[in-house]
């Protein structure tokens, strides 16, 4: 009989509070031809709601938390007990700490700044500023902290802020601007409410900017205009190129990427999405809300590695997250096409997507307080043995079958197509006892005498309780578990295997993979949950989850 591997990669369980929408429906997503596996792991955790982040050229990690603290994570990926800065902000609604840039020359001057909500204060209402302070070593120098630009309010609202500032590539410090929940704001010139902004560094104005002749006082700083809500942006750091994500308003409207330009007009609030109207610029991609009313448009970054780390496919192509659906997409740079990159992500919330210097993609978590490291993870190599079964694992990829189906309960999540293709997930959110989740397989081509192995990798942290992974299989004369189980506590990636069994009978009736959660508030990480079976048909086929 031909020897088949069936495999299932990469699937992972977060026994956290839950965070769950249902899948976005995204129209004209383009299949991508399936890469080996991207696999998703918790690069810093113990965060409260981070929202935005930036990489230091010495590998540090600097991040803006919404309720005023920065923190940074070393260059050695340990996140420093003690904040770089801590400010006093009104974080009531979406205000708050959500911004933060490193200048170009922060290796010589060592300035971050950080745009935030100043409280009300002396009779003054609630602004928004941007501030500079100067880092000596992991902490803010004291005394260096420099007023850069004032913000004020038009409204009482606590919604539609923007939050992103990032320098470009001209070296101007740009300001993702909200319309403060006031939709009139984004078409007038006398605010700059529901605008990118383009300043000097210092604070100033540069005069070529497009309505620097046109324009009064703070507002020559326009530099685009009809934005909703600019929570988020990107700049190419090659190129200069920016795509500014703008959050839309629910009840039919669309989330949107716009290609900034100088003195661009994108519509807000008379469009949302394409429109043929030749004032306004239409988004080079836009995708409507989903059914649960809540869709965000969040994270931003153009895959432009130090060194190249992803398949070079990737290269130059723009990443992009919905905040409210865990789902990360990208936009390929050379046919516009845009995929699914990873469907319900590890950390809940997605707002902030950076490129690290080890070439891998991050996001901050805001629900989840982490930040989620993207790993690219090369296929399988040939002839690998799983405890003494001694499998061949050389598999020709087979079609898709109606057999990969997924059974949830007790607080477990679909995240994956049906048929499966590409990259998905499997993960358990909550910490009720006994949530489970379930992967049929195909079993047509099972026969008397049919031989399995199975095994995984796990680690976990904090776990009162042993989770526990099961294989089940049913023919006409017997019902067989394989049963792997994981330690308590904490413990490192542990290889779990069993010898390979035989199982009687003439015809299989069922074949399935459960994965179990222990219950309480400990995390479980499970990767290369492998089944190895003796098998003669070839829709057997390997699967690989991201």
């Amino acid at each position: 009989m031909r020897r088949m591997l069936i495999t299932l990669i990469a699937a992972a369980l977060l026994l956290s509070p839950v965070f769950a929408q249902q899948p976005l429906p995204v129209p004209g997503l383009a299949q991508r031809d399936p890469l080996p596996s991207f696999t998703e792991e918790i690069y810093a955790d113990g965060l409260s709601s981070p929202t935005a982040m930036a990489w230091a050229p010495d590998g540090r990690l600097f991040i803006a938390e919404k309720g005023g603290d920065v923190r940074v994570v070393s260059a050695a990926g340990v996140l420093l007990p003690t904040p770089f800065v801590t400010l006093t902000v009104d974080s009531a609604g979406e205000r708050g700490l959500i911004g933060i840039a490193l200048d170009p020359d922060f290796a010589n001057n060592g300035y971050v700044y950080l745009h935030f909500t100043e409280p009300a204060d002396n009779g003054n209402p609630p602004r928004g500023r941007i501030n500079r302070y100067t880092a000596a070593g992991d902490v803010s120098a004291p005394g260096s902290k420099q007023n850069i630009v004032f913000l004020d309010y038009s409204s009482g609202a606590t919604n539609h802020n923007g939050g992103a500032i990032h320098f470009g590539t001209d070296g101007k410090l740009y300001i993702g601007v909200g319309d403060t929940a006031n939709g009139a704001n984004s078409q007038s010139m006398t605010t700059r409410h529901g605008k990118l902004l383009r300043y000097n560094s210092d604070g100033t104005i540069p005069t070529d900017n497009p309505f620097y002749g046109t324009a009064t006082g703070e507002n020559r700083s326009i530099w685009a205009l009809g934005l909703r809500n600019p929570f988020t942006f990107a700049v190419h750091p090659n190129t200069g190129q920016i795509f500014i994500n703008d959050v839309g308003p629910s009840g039919g409207s669309f989330e949107e990427v716009n290609l900034g330009a100088a003195g661009a007009n994108y519509g807000w609030p008379d469009f949302t999405g394409p429109n043929s109207d030749p004032a306004y610029t239409d988004p080079i991609y836009s995708y409507p809300h989903g059914s649960s009313g809540c869709t965000s448009i969040a994270g931003g970054a153009f895959y432009v590695p130090g060194s190249p780390y992803y398949p070079a496919s990737y290269l130059d192509d723009y990443f992009f997250s919905d905040y409210c659906f865990d789902d990360i997409w990208v936009r390929d740079s050379v046919t516009g096409d845009v995929s699914t990159f990873v469907e319900d992500t590890l950390g809940a919330a997605p707002v902030d997507l950076q490129v690290g210097p080890d070439g891998a993609l991050y996001y901050a978590a805001y629900g989840s307080g982490e930040i989620i490291r993207i790993a690219y993870t090369a296929p399988p190599s040939e002839g690998e043995l799983v405890g003494n079964g001694g499998f061949e694992t050389a598999i020709p990829p087979g079609p898709s079958t109606p057999w990969q189906e997924w059974k949830l309960t007790a607080g477990a999540k679909r995240s994956c197509g049906s048929p499966i293709s590409g990259t998905c997930s499997l993960r358990v959110k909550g910490s009720v006892a006994g949530a489970k989740a379930t992967q049929k397989l195909y079993t047509s081509g099972l026969v008397a005498g049919t031989t399995f192995a199975f095994s995984a990798m796990a680690s976990g942290k904090n776990l009162a309780a042993a989770p526990i992974l099961k294989l089940k299989l049913v023919t006409d004369a017997e019902t067989k578990k394989l049963v792997l189980v994981a330690p308590t506590g904490t413990f490192a990636a542990t290889l779990l295997s069993l010898p390979a069994e035989g199982i009687a009978g003439t015809t299989f009736l069922k074949a399935k993979v459960q994965i179990k959660a222990p219950g309480g508030s400990g995390k479980l990480w499970v990767d290369d949950v492998s089944v190895f079976a003796d098998a003669p048909d070839p829709r057997l086929s390997t699967w690989r989850g991201g």
